[in-house]
């Protein structure tokens, strides 16, 4: 049981570095790049146009703003968790030292 949970956390390792990547391409997408600018824009611009007595209109405008850079946080942050697994060198020897092998 022990040798399935180490062989598992190198395997989430591995998972994370081909998370990243593919995290990584999502933020370099042009596409991608120009809708979130787009979406963050418009809504920029609806929040500056709106009348200050739409409170609640306002607050939405916000609330949109911040799930958008939510969103694009939470790939930011797959991406770099994993350059930083990638980063990691494997354990060379570590399941035989655990296990009593050497």
């Amino acid at each position: 049981m022990l040798y399935a949970g180490l062989a598992g956390l190198r395997l989430m390792s591995l998972e994370e570095v081909k998370r990243g990547a593919r995290a990584q391409e999502i933020l370099d997408n042009p596409i991608f790049q120009e809708a979130m600018q787009a979406f963050d824009t418009e809504i920029t611009n609806q929040w500056k146009q709106s009348p200050l007595r739409d409170v609640e209109g306002r607050e939405k405008l916000r609330l949109m703003l911040e799930a958008n850079r939510v969103f694009l946080q939470f790939i930011k942050t797959t991406m770099e968790t994993g350059k930083l697994a990638s980063l990691q060198p494997p354990k060379k020897g570590l399941l035989a030292r655990v296990v009593g092998q050497n």
